[in-house]
């Protein structure tokens, strides 16, 4: 996982598969005196998820920079179906990656993209 990354992709053939996590980051703003603004800005992630076999239940998990991957919490309204594009606007500094959770997984594979 790198800042400059502007998206992250991953074949799953199996449940329990996540891509790597994409960094979402608010750049530092100042007033014109040089007072730091509030790093308040809203991101647009563009999930998309195609299927060669059955449907899978994808999930997008978020979770601050600094907090592991065992606390990361799912989007209220993932992609739940073969060939979706969703987009999500979240707030500030984040880190956001897409997969398939243990008891969503079809059969054959899915190709993940998550960009922003």
């Amino acid at each position: 996982m790198a800042d400059d990354d502007t998206y992250v992709t991953k074949t799953i053939t199996a449940q329990n598969t996540f891509s790597d996590w994409l960094q979402v980051r608010v750049p530092a703003r100042a007033d014109d005196a040089g007072r730091p603004i509030e790093r308040r800005s809203f991101s647009r992630i563009q999930v998309k998820a195609t299927s060669t076999a059955a449907a899978h239940t994808f999930t997008v998990q978020v979770k601050d920079p600094d907090e592991s991957a065992g606390v990361a919490q799912p989007l209220a309204s993932p992609p739940t179906v073969s060939d979706t594009v969703k987009i999500a606007e979240l707030v500030g500094d984040i880190d956001v990656r897409i997969g398939i959770e243990t008891g969503n997984f079809g059969s054959g594979t899915a190709t993940v993209i998550l960009s922003r």
